[in-house]
């Protein structure tokens, strides 16, 4: 069995996986503790502080729920415009070996056994191969071939996590 796709990201599926890879880890749910704290703690003693310490807990309370998911939005549209390798389609072939990616003249092989952790969020499907380099597929690419994916996956991958819904 093989899945083959062309994937040709937009900012929007990269702002998806930007946002899970940063709130799906430790520092991010200590990021958004902290701003919560900070929120509840500014409310629950407006009256009691001065307003430098209210500005504070303010831009302490927006820095991981507003300001940040802000700051990776700008981040992932500058990417898709910048990027050149971006804008050229990949095409990628899962199979029994491996994942094999091309673009243009250029081809890659990824075997099943450096795949790390193999997750999906609404819009991606995300491979990492480190914990910070991943494969992104848009499941809008797949083009129905989900299930087959998410076979061959479970069938192949050495990975230590695997979670597809």
């Amino acid at each position: 069995m093989k899945v083959e796709c062309d994937v040709n990201l937009t900012e929007k599926e990269i702002y998806n996986y930007v946002m899970y890879h940063t709130y799906s880890s430790f520092s991010g749910y200590i990021g958004l503790l902290l701003s919560v704290c900070a929120l509840f703690g500014m409310v629950y003693a407006w009256d009691a502080m001065p307003w430098l310490h209210r500005g504070l807990l303010l831009l302490t309370g927006l820095l991981f729920t507003v300001i940040q998911p802000a700051v990776l939005y700008m981040k992932s549209k500058q990417q898709v415009k910048q990027n050149q390798a971006i804008n050229k389609p990949l095409h990628y072939l899962f199979d029994e070996d491996g994942i094999h990616i091309s673009q243009g003249e250029q081809s890659a092989r990824t075997g099943w056994e450096e795949i790390t952790k193999v997750t999906n969020t609404k819009l991606n499907v995300i491979i990492y191969v480190t914990k910070v380099r991943a494969f992104v597929i848009p499941k809008s690419a797949l083009e129905g071939k989900y299930e087959e994916l998410k076979s061959i996956i479970k069938n192949n991958a050495k990975a230590f996590y695997i979670k597809l819904r």
